[in-house]
């Protein structure tokens, strides 16, 4: 049972840290051709990188103590560092953000 879960959190924290670096270029090609930013904003912001840190987190728990896979787990800890301090800043810069400017006429 336990080791279908930890296939299970690999599999999420792999793909959801894929389509954050995929949008990386994504990104790059909107802007390029004048697309619309917005789709890859929402989607990398709030839904593949709060993913890869919840299931990296998982993923580590689930697999304490298991041998091998040093190397994915050295991966799922910078993911899991990495998506945390981002969705840290997220927060900081709704929560202490001044959206007065935006009432301007």
């Amino acid at each position: 049972m336990m080791r279908r879960a930890v296939d299970y959190y690999r599999w999420v924290f792999l793909a959801a840290s894929s389509l954050v670096i995929a949008c990386m270029p994504w990104l790059w090609l909107a802007e390029r051709f004048g697309w619309s930013q917005r789709p890859i904003h929402l989607v990398q912001t709030f839904l593949a990188v709060p993913i890869a840190g919840v299931a990296s987190a998982l993923f580590l728990w689930a697999s304490r103590g298991e041998a091998g896979s040093r190397g994915l787990r050295a991966w799922a800890w910078v993911v899991f560092v990495t998506a945390f301090l981002w969705v840290a800043f997220v927060a900081y810069v709704l929560w202490f953000a001044d959206f007065s400017w935006m009432n301007q006429r």
